[in-house]
């Protein structure tokens, strides 16, 4: 029944895979942390350094993700556009590159979007 868990300002180099059995889980807090790949399978479904394309797959409920000020690198995520509760993004501070996808468009309940201080180019 577990709805938000907060893990701002630690020490946490890994996400603790048990989150990813939390199926209720609508909000993760895990910003100012020294997080880097791989993120726990159970989590987000393989990763080595990056984000996995299927974020999605196993936090459908997922309202706000925040993961900004680690060192999470390489292109933002495939298809985040799975994520069609997701209200709040927050990915700044880290390392990731490339566009930002034209599919964010079609985030019809997102409100927020920070992805300020990565390297992401485009128009």
């Amino acid at each position: 029944m577990l709805k938000t868990i907060t893990l701002d300002s630690n020490n946490f180099n890994e996400i603790p895979k048990e989150i990813g059995f939390l199926h209720q889980l609508e909000t993760l807090y895990v910003q100012f942390n020294v997080l880097k790949g791989p993120v726990p399978v159970a989590v987000f479904n393989i990763l080595s350094g990056g984000l996995p394309g299927n974020i999605c797959q196993h936090l459908p409920s997922l309202q706000a993700l925040n993961l900004a000020r680690n060192q999470f690198d390489g292109p933002l995520p495939s298809k985040l556009w799975q994520c069609k509760e997701l209200r709040i993004l927050t990915l700044g501070f880290n390392k990731f590159s490339g566009s930002i996808p034209k599919y964010i468009g079609n985030l019809t309940m997102m409100k927020e979007i920070y992805l300020d201080g990565n390297t992401l180019t485009g128009n």
